[in-house]
């Protein structure tokens, strides 16, 4: 079964069969209990069994707000979390039994072969018997890992919906909780390269936009707020409560979209100076790709937002998965 998995700082997002699933990527060994007082937060409680062993963890929504936090290490593979986030998200996906994996790496890690080769050592040959709430088990063995570029891999995915993309020059913006990585794809033989001088990485993401917010209605209200409770009131949608009272965060967050968009397109003016003029579309893609998109659509008047930007990423995996098969 081919599996896709993008782990990104802010969220985990799977890909399998058609079905799509995103999460927080947020984990920590599980410490709540059912005492039959209320529901628990949304969220995932899931039991890896290993050698007659189960470990049970909250992961995603419920351990973010359960006081869970990120993992911000840069290394994929010396990342803590990182398996209990991908057998997660392969199994929601509806994995089961041997699973080819598609994963990324942010395009300047993926450029080291010690990178690549490290996280497909860490992931070749994981294995568990894994069950999400109250969902029967399955046994998820990762047989085969393939390491692709983000960024890259949600291109890859726009060529194979509009195959005449390869044939011009093409930026792509992906937008992540942490940071925002960039690319330029041009044309080379029947296909297409990333050009080497104009691909990097901003320290601008979305989750910034969670922290100023918290820290200014906290000053605005005198009380602590965290970003978490704002993350978590845009993640379901829900107004945020505060001391009995509805806190309408949508004027303070669109500031912030604002200003963290500005940001990176100012950075990609610089960058992409003499290319943007060149370039026939400009993807947006990531978990932060809405948000920051009207700012990043300035740029140029071919930028466009790319169908589902969250699983962008995935998508491509995907795709190169079905490529490299088809080849073997």
């Amino acid at each position: 079964m081919r599996v896709s998995v993008d782990v990104g700082y802010g969220y985990t997002k799977g890909l399998a069969s058609g079905r799509a699933v995103s999460f927080p990527s947020v984990v920590r060994p599980a410490q709540t209990a059912d005492i039959g007082v209320g529901a628990r937060p949304r969220g995932y409680m899931v039991s890896v069994r290993r050698d007659g062993e189960a470990d049970l963890y909250e992961v995603g929504e419920l351990a973010l707000v359960m006081g869970g936090r990120r993992s911000w290490e840069t290394r994929a593979a010396s990342r803590p979390d990182y398996a209990i986030l991908a057998l997660t998200a392969m199994r929601l996906a509806g994995a089961a039994g041997g699973v080819d994996l598609g994963v990324g790496l942010p395009l300047e890690l993926y450029l080291s072969r010690e990178e690549r080769e490290a996280l497909k050592a860490r992931l070749t040959g994981l294995e568990g018997f894994v069950s999400v709430d109250d969902a029967p088990e399955a046994v998820i063995r990762v047989d085969r890992v393939r390491v692709f570029p983000q960024g890259a891999a949600a291109y890859s995915a726009a060529v194979a919906g509009e195959p005449a993309l390869v044939r011009g020059t093409v930026g792509v913006v992906d937008v992540g909780y942490r940071t925002t990585d960039y690319l330029v794809m041009v044309p080379r033989g029947e296909g297409a390269i990333p050009d080497r001088s104009r691909l990097g990485s901003v320290q601008v993401g979305v989750g910034e936009a969670f922290e100023a917010v918290a820290k200014a209605v906290g000053r605005e209200r005198a009380t602590m707020l965290s970003s978490a409770a704002v993350e978590r009131a845009v993640l379901t949608r829900t107004p945020l409560r505060l001391w009995g009272e509805t806190v309408d965060l949508a004027a303070a967050l669109q500031r912030e979209y604002d200003r963290l968009g500005q940001e990176v397109a100012e950075h990609l003016r610089r960058v992409w100076e003499d290319a943007l003029p060149d370039m026939a579309a400009l993807l947006v893609c990531g978990g932060g790709g809405v948000a920051l998109y009207p700012r990043l659509a300035e740029l140029t008047p071919v930028a466009r937002l790319v169908p589902e930007p969250v699983t962008a990423n995935a998508a491509g995996y995907s795709v190169l998965l079905a490529q490299a098969e088809a080849v073997r």
